[in-house]
């Protein structure tokens, strides 16, 4: 097997083997996050952006990640097909720039969710 980048997503490396011919990727070996070196400013995002989750579909929990331009009150909500909300993960001010939250695939009770479509929705007002 050879060790592959599967994904490039900002600044996060997420590496990976690849197994079998129909690229299905069987262990996560690495997670590196980059950041700048001293004396060099940090490149802030230029635009808000939610991002894709990762993995997708996953089991039993999810990556979201998201970018903030500048400060801003940010709410980060899951919901089901129904549109019924089943949790929020994030709901508070947050400064400029990049974020990741894991979802344990729990809703607001602790309860396991059941396996389906879930949706989520991140508000942020500057």
């Amino acid at each position: 097997m050879d060790m592959k980048i599967i994904r490039i997503d900002g600044n996060d490396w997420i590496c990976g083997y690849i197994a079998g011919e129909d690229g299905t990727i069987s262990k996560y070996i690495e997670l590196v996050t980059f950041t700048a070196l001293p004396g060099e400013p940090a490149a802030l995002p230029g635009s808000f952006a939610l991002l894709q989750n990762y993995p997708n579909p996953f089991n039993p929990g999810t990556v979201i990640s998201y970018q903030l331009p500048a400060r801003a009150e940010v709410s980060l909500k899951i919901f089901n097909l129904l549109g019924q909300e089943v949790r929020t993960l994030v709901n508070r001010s947050r400064d400029a720039g990049f974020y990741r939250h894991d979802w344990d695939g729990r809703d607001a009770a602790g309860n396991t969710v059941s396996s389906g479509v879930y949706f989520y929705r991140m508000e942020a007002t500057a």
